[in-house]
């Protein structure tokens, strides 16, 4: 294997381990009040997650049966998972928009469009189980926004 196909696995899984750490943290609620900066504690589990992703994200077995996360973690969680993918950022952000989604799973160019829509809000990493097990050239990157 070559070091470009284990770190774009490593990214890949990576990658997924966040998606599914926010997901989980999506499955919590908050309050309908306007909140500032990120979120000091975790809401009510509400049960669900929406998430609106790229394909191949967030992988439920459809594709591929060996592929699935989302089956073990609503296992494990009871929190159900409702996928809607989209194929380009600018069909992201329009779906975006509607606020019926948790989770985006942005590219960068995106992200920074939402956070300058104010449609992104902070993530507390003290929060994300197991975010301490993400590789940590993965984490606080410049180019992660």
């Amino acid at each position: 294997m070559t070091l470009k196909t284990r770190t774009g696995r490593i990214g890949a899984l990576a990658a997924a381990a966040l998606t599914c750490s926010l997901a989980l943290a999506g499955c919590g609620g908050g309050d309908d009040a306007e909140e500032t900066g990120a979120p000091t504690k975790l809401g009510k589990n509400e049960g669900e997650v929406s998430i609106l992703a790229w394909p191949g994200y967030v992988e439920d077995g459809s594709n591929d049966p060996k592929v699935d996360w989302v089956s073990d973690f609503t296992k494990s969680t009871g929190c159900k998972v409702t996928t809607k993918v989209y194929g380009t950022s600018d069909e992201a952000f329009n779906l975006a928009k509607s606020g019926d989604y948790d989770v985006v799973v942005a590219s960068g160019d995106l992200t920074l469009r939402m956070i300058a829509a104010k449609q992104a809000a902070e993530v507390n990493t003290d929060l994300v189980p197991n975010y301490e097990k993400v590789y940590d050239f993965l984490k606080d990157q410049e180019w992660n926004t």
